[in-house]
């Protein structure tokens, strides 16, 4: 009788060890998942948020040159909006917006003697060159961290330059991409589709 009472508890203490063990989780798989999840989109450069980007109008003209920046170019897509430093980029990219009489790498291009005498001049649809194209677009944008000095520059129209600013905003204020860099201010540009109901051509 003493035998078969010391053998159950031998039995009974072994299971409740076995079910009162707790998991472990030597790789922080678990942990990992937790702080994925909690982290808020646009926190950091790993956790962005998506950033799709509407074309419409005359924006269609400088969104293409972004589209080619980054599939031929391999342009970055994650990007931090950070606005207040965007005129010293644009200066550093010789981006001037003072119409046609302003500085900048497209405007009398080709011209001995001027700083941008190697930069080609951009060829109107009838074969003369065009004085419209002056402006030149930046990607990455003048309103992130990553834009300035290095940045891809394509002519663009005055126009289209300040459509594409607007509708920048707009997509910013719509998916809530922080002005502070201290927000959620890192987004991933995913796309670029056309406006509902926008005709591009």
């Amino acid at each position: 009788m003493h035998f078969f009472n010391l053998l159950l508890t031998v039995f009974f203490t072994a299971g409740a060890q076995q079910a009162l063990a707790a998991p472990v989780d030597s790789s922080g798989e678990l942990e990992a998942r937790e702080l994925v999840i909690r982290a808020t989109p646009g926190e950091s450069e790993s956790n962005p948020i998506n950033l799709e980007i509407e074309v419409e109008d005359d924006s269609a003209l400088p969104f293409d040159g972004d589209c080619w920046a980054i599939l031929c170019k391999n342009a970055p897509t994650v990007l931090q909006r950070n606005p207040d430093e965007a005129t010293p980029r644009q200066t550093g990219n010789g981006v001037s917006k003072n119409g046609p009489k302003g500085t900048g790498p497209f405007r009398n291009a080709g011209q001995k003697g001027n700083a941008y005498e190697k930069v080609k001049a951009v060829p109107a649809p009838n074969g003369a060159i065009s004085s419209l194209l002056c402006l030149p677009r930046n990607y990455p944008f003048a309103s992130v961290t990553q834009g300035g000095y290095g940045a891809h520059l394509l002519p663009a129209t005055e126009g289209s330059q300040s459509t594409q600013g607007g509708k920048l905003n707009g997509r910013y204020f719509a998916n809530n991409v922080d002005k502070s860099p201290c927000g959620n201010s890192w987004f991933k540009v995913t796309g670029f589709k056309a406006a509902a109901g926008a005709t591009l051509g």
